[in-house]
């Protein structure tokens, strides 16, 4: 990274990491039903929604409050980055001091919605899908302390178990001395005697504008949708999508996804995905052992958030 010898003469080359108090305006829930449902029939994203032991919190309202949360801020002369530990452990939001660019999207109000799979799911910043994706555990509180690192880094330790299959996700995040990327250390554990599967997704937001462009690697020459139900030629489309007819359109650019919709990367054999806006200049870039993490997603959706549009990736 290129930066003036100005900002050079001020780099301290050390990491900070502070506890505060964040508010935001946040859109209440009413206390979820305590009597249990074991189940309704129905799946959630392919998955049997079976929700016992938990309540299925999906009384949601429209009171708007300002509510106070427990957060993290970690940063170096780079990066500030701030973790919330009580919503899922998730990554509220990320800055490049740099440039003043958010490259995980900040969303400015907490407002549930009916997409997790016991209810409610909130969208913005980088949440963590564990045992599946927006799973059990995506608002839920996570157990958290932090640490100095011997080499001068600080990490936040995150921590939860599902109860439902006795499940465990350790989740470490850390900032480096002099660097400006985020390193995410993932430890899933399965508790028990018994053989259980599972997903695992690091949901990020970013915020898009008419220049945003989705990278993929070069191996991958076609996505597909959820389920393998459809696949299209990557980047440059052709035929229909999704009801939508790209043919020659480079559906890399997230002005012209017609509707919302989805693209998973078929058969990559590379290790990142990225996003950049051409306006800005700065983008944001997911880096992971494609044999550990298979699986990339660049979702051509967006949701509107007090006028603000948003795109996502999912790795």
């Amino acid at each position: 990274m290129l930066v003036s010898q100005a900002w050079r003469e001020h780099e301290t080359n050390a990491v900070e990491i502070a506890k505060i108090n964040l508010a935001l305006d946040t859109y209440l829930k009413a206390p979820p039903d305590p009597n249990p449902r074991y189940s309704e029939g129905r799946m959630h994203e392919g998955i049997a929604r079976h929700f016992y032991p938990y309540p299925v919190d999906d009384n949601l309202t429209d009171k708007l409050s300002r509510k106070s949360y427990e957060a993290y801020v970690l940063e170096n002369d780079y990066i500030k980055i701030t973790i919330i530990p009580e919503l899922g452990g998730r990554i509220y939001s990320a800055l490049d001091k740099t440039n003043q660019y958010e490259f995980v999207y900040r969303n400015i109000v907490i407002k549930p919605s009916l997409i997790g799979m016991v209810g409610s799911w909130i969208s913005g910043g980088l949440a963590w899908g564990f045992p599946h994706h927006h799973g059990l555990l995506t608002m839920a509180p996570f157990e958290h302390c932090s640490v100095e690192n011997s080499d001068g880094s600080k990490t936040l330790w995150m921590a939860k178990t599902d109860h439902r299959h006795r499940m465990r996700m350790r989740l470490g995040i850390t900032v480096r001395p002099g660097s400006s990327y985020i390193e995410a250390e993932v430890f899933l554990d399965n508790r028990t005697p018994l053989v259980n599967s599972f997903l695992f997704w690091a949901n990020l937001a970013v915020k898009a504008d008419p220049s945003h462009q989705i990278f993929f690697g070069p191996s991958v020459e076609y996505a597909c949708d959820h389920h393998k139900r459809a696949l299209i030629r990557w980047s440059v489309g052709e035929g229909s999508y999704g009801g939508v007819d790209y043919a020659g359109v480079d559906v890399s650019f997230w002005r012209k996804i017609k509707k919302p919709v989805s693209f998973f990367c078929w058969d990559c054999r590379d290790d990142f995905m990225a996003g950049y806006s051409h306006a800005a200049q700065a983008g944001t870039a997911y880096f992971g052992d494609h044999h550990i993490l298979p699986g990339r997603e660049g979702v051509g959706t967006w949701r509107e958030s007090r006028g603000k549009r948003l795109a996502g990736f999912a790795h």
